[in-house]
């Protein structure tokens, strides 16, 4: 009776041969021709208004796992003690690993530097090389991978470094700042990091240098009124509601 497409963009024919009396369609992140031949369209990701009356934009329908939903948001944030890094199933960037070393360069001793949780995706293949760097370093750290409940790694963080994807909204629904950086061009069009102040939206990877990093993460860790602004900026935010 429904059939659902997540599949990024569709064309025209492919929904349209989908469609009869009996069929209703409805797509998820669809940028492409078909959408506007869908009964609906779910683009949470994209933060622009349509004319369509088929189509649903904005952050405000984003679908939250059950445990962003359950879990208890933070706060407040005093020091920066631990932090988290997760850039998604792939990482093709190898995001990880430079984030992982502006981090170090930016702590002058190990006594000044957070606890690092990170969290790896299933399709990461530079773990030898992150493991090998980590290892001789300063940093204390933990590396996960393939794990249950991402929400908990979250709320017991006070910083988060990640891509510019769905994560972004499921740290804001726990009020977790943010430091992002498009993997992609797809990423780039993703814009709650750029009118929400609680993420601090780096721009596309292929341009982002590591003192970018460094710079962003030492605004944030020396700044405590910064800090606080970009909590306060997420607590205005209601995102469990998206699945209603």
């Amino acid at each position: 009776d429904i059939i659902v497409n997540d599949i990024l963009d569709t064309e025209e024919n492919y929904v349209s041969s989908l469609k009869n009396e009996e069929n209703r369609v409805v797509n998820f992140e669809d940028m492409g021709r078909g959408a506007r031949k869908t009964d609906a369209v779910i683009n949470a990701l994209y933060e622009r208004s349509s004319s369509r009356d088929n189509e649903f934009y904005g952050s405000e329908y984003i679908c939250l796992r059950d445990e962003f939903r359950y879990t208890k948001s933070k706060k407040e944030i005093g020091n920066v003690d631990r932090i988290m890094i997760s850039y998604g199933g792939v990482d093709e960037n190898n995001l990880t690993l430079k984030t992982v070393k502006a981090i170090e360069n930016a702590c002058e001793d190990k006594s000044g530097s957070p606890y690092i949780d990170i969290v790896l995706g299933l399709g990461y293949d530079n773990k030898n090389e992150l493991k090998s760097y980590l290892e001789s370093s300063n940093l204390e750290y933990e590396i996960n991978q393939n794990i249950d409940w991402i929400s908990e790694h979250m709320a017991e963080s006070d910083l988060l470094f990640t891509s510019n994807g769905r994560t972004v909204y499921e740290a804001a629904s726990l009020n977790i700042p943010m430091i992002s950086i498009s993997q992609n061009t797809r990423e780039v069009k993703h814009l709650f990091s750029e009118y929400n102040d609680g993420v601090k939206n780096l721009g596309i990877a292929r341009e982002v240098e590591k003192s970018d990093i460094i710079k962003s993460f030492k605004e944030y860790k020396e700044n405590e009124e910064r800090r606080t602004q970009m909590i306060n900026s997420l607590k205005q935010e209601n995102l469990t509601e998206g699945i209603n």
